[in-house]
């Protein structure tokens, strides 16, 4: 189903280039009030162009302050869960027989807000942004192991990573208007956050002399240059 719909919305989009061919250009600029919903141009699968999130954002929206300057915020989410389980078995000798499970899950948030600068030409514009970020990052795993001796001997470790960031995110790009609702863009991103974490680890045994449970902390600068992106504005 997503890739029918961003089949359709490429389709849409190669035809509004087409259409826009003798669309007056001084209509094309974004005025005060207007507002966008941004998309990532990537390349998806059996090479044709797919509509993805923009610039790793979930949601960017972004509102025309005035002919020089936007705002522009940008939500990200993700999230998953996984399970293995493997066995080994020795019909032989019983107590050879083991097993081993591991559940993971995670979830990353991050919210990014940017204050925009553009120079408007008739068709196209240079623009630059800067603001402030903020992330967040926690992940869940435990892994258990059982040897099937008498009684079976148990080994389990649970371990929790939690990630803060805050940091300021810059941009520069450029623009060009396809006609009075949809603007191309190509634009680089970077990104300077601080970064603390948290993480803790439970190890449970058979013997409770086995028990052990180790705390980690740690705080760094992380220098993120994200490259170059294209996207698509749907303004409205």
């Amino acid at each position: 189903m997503h890739r029918i719909i961003r089949s359709i919305l490429c389709i849409f989009l190669i035809t509004a280039t087409v259409l826009a061919a003798e669309t007056d250009s001084l209509s094309l600029r974004p005025v005060k009030g207007d507002q966008a919903l941004q998309f990532k141009i990537g390349n998806g699968s059996r090479s044709l162009v797919t509509l993805d999130e923009y610039g790793g954002a979930n949601l960017s929206y972004k509102r025309v302050l005035s002919d020089r300057k936007a705002l522009q915020v940008g939500l990200e989410m993700r999230g998953g869960q996984s399970a293995r389980e493997q066995t080994e078995a020795f019909p032989q000798v019983d107590t050879l027989n083991n097993s081993a499970t591991s559940d993971d899950s995670f979830l990353d948030l991050e919210l990014s807000l940017q204050l925009i600068h553009a120079t408007v030409g008739e068709r196209h514009w240079l623009y630059y942004g800067y603001g402030p970020a903020v992330s967040y990052s926690i992940e869940w795993e435990t892994n258990e192991s059982r040897l099937e001796t008498n009684p079976p001997q148990i080994d389990k470790w649970d371990r929790t990573y939690i990630n803060y960031g805050l940091g300021l995110t810059g941009l520069i790009g450029v623009e060009w208007a396809l006609n009075d609702f949809l603007t191309l863009h190509a634009e680089y991103r970077s990104s300077l956050m601080y970064h603390i974490t948290e993480s803790e680890q439970i190890h449970t045994d058979e013997d409770p002399d086995m028990y052990n449970e180790d705390d980690y902390h740690s705080h760094y600068l992380d220098f993120i240059p994200d490259g170059v992106r294209f996207g698509l504005s749907v303004y409205f």
